[in-house]
Parts: C-alpha cells; structure tokens; sequence
C-alpha cells in the first residue's frame, strides 16, 4: 500500500521541473504575443502562389478560388477570417481571426493560404529587389 502511495505523489524534483516549463511556456506566450507586431496586409495564396493583397485596415469581403474550391474571407477592423468555406472538413472556417505579423489560415483542401504580413515582410518583393545574399563557408 506504501508503494502505491509513493509512486504517486510529487517529489520536489517533479514540482520544479513542471514550475520551469510553465515558466518556458509562459515566457515564449508572452514573447509571442507582446513582440508580435500588428500586421498591416493580409496575402492570399493558392496553391503557392501570390494571388492577392489586401490593406489590413480596409473592411473588406473577397470570395477566394481555390484549387478545390471557394473560401470566403473577410476582413474588418484589423482582422481577417475565413467566414465560409466549401472544404468538407471546415477546419479553417474555426481557425479564428488573425492580425499580428505571421499569423496565417490555410485551407488544405483548397490550397488557400492567408497570412498577415508586415510592411518589409512581403517575400516576394524582398527576394526580387536586388537584395545580397550571403554564403558562409
């Protein structure tokens, strides 16, 4: 019965190793969520490709063509959601509202990616003017 008992309770070992990753998982939520800046265009893909860009600040509902069919996003007062799809699974209709740099709604079934960017971090305009790249050996 003793043993039983001791198998199951904590040691102060297990206390401060699920005290230190609460306090990792805390500080990379915080980190995430205070330094994530607010993004100020949100890109549509199919299929890979760059297929629109909208200003996040402009309240807008866009009907997207997708691959295997049609999502309907919008995007109203700094954030933008996909209200509507005709994906059978409708993951990326409960994905939520994003807006900060980085945040993205895919729709596998339709090959749809929508994600917030920032002013300089539009990677296809970066990777087409001119910059250096650097190889270090």
């Amino acid at each position: 019965m003793e043993s039983e008992k001791k198998k199951r309770s904590f040691s102060k070992k297990d206390i401060f190793l699920l005290g230190g990753m609460l306090l990792v998982g805390a500080v990379i939520f915080l980190t995430v969520t205070l330094l994530g800046g607010s993004g100020e265009t949100v890109e549509v893909r199919v299929d890979g490709q760059l297929v629109a860009s909208y200003p996040l600040s402009a309240d807008r509902e866009e009907e997207i063509q997708g691959a295997g069919g049609t999502n309907h996003l919008v995007i109203r007062n700094g954030e933008a959601w996909i209200a509507s799809a005709s994906c059978p699974d409708g993951l990326c209709v409960n994905m939520g509202k994003i807006s900060k740099n980085g945040q993205s709604v895919i729709c596998l079934p339709n090959r749809v990616v929508v994600q917030i960017v920032g002013e300089n971090e539009n990677a296809d305009e970066e990777s087409s003017s001119g910059g250096a790249d650097i190889i270090v050996k």
